[in-house]
């Protein structure tokens, strides 16, 4: 069983190792198996790829996630909300729903209906995809079917 230095010094081999996050500024604390990831990154992906590391060590009891979502960089809200409406008409699960999009500052909001829940993850995963976006909220629903039986 690895101790808490050990998986520390695992953990920030692997970030540095990691071609994505070896640059960032991340710190690891671990406390009786429990990671917490402090420290800033550009987006959603690097944040989800940090998760991802720490994942990989079978030791690792529960992970914290206080890493910020912070672009040095302006972020222009009218090319995500264009990627995000490209990436909706592309994905046949979601071409023929009806979902507003609105962008403020890279924080990205869902509303509309979907016919079922695999749209809304679509919705969500296509967003996710999307580097600058620093989060997402999810106000999709799921629309209910109500369905008639005759005997």
């Amino acid at each position: 069983m690895k101790t808490d230095t050990t998986i520390r010094k695992t953990l920030l081999g692997l970030i540095r190792a990691d071609e994505i996050l070896k640059a960032k500024d991340i710190t690891v604390e671990v406390n009786e198996g429990v990671v917490t990831l402090k420290g800033c990154v550009r987006n959603m992906l690097e944040k989800r790829m940090a998760e991802r590391l720490a994942k990989r060590i079978r030791e690792v009891k529960a992970i914290a996630m206080d890493l910020r979502v912070d672009c040095s960089e302006v972020d222009d809200d009218a090319r995500i909300a264009a990627e995000i409406a490209e990436a909706f008409v592309w994905d046949p699960r979601l071409s023929g729903e009806r979902i507003s999009v609105a962008v403020d500052n890279g924080w990205v909001t869902l509303d509309g209906e979907v016919d079922d829940y695999c749209g809304k993850v679509a919705a969500f995963n296509a967003v996710n995809d999307i580097e600058q976006v620093k989060g997402i909220a999810n106000r999709i629903t799921v629309r209910v079917k109500i369905h008639h039986y005759s005997e």
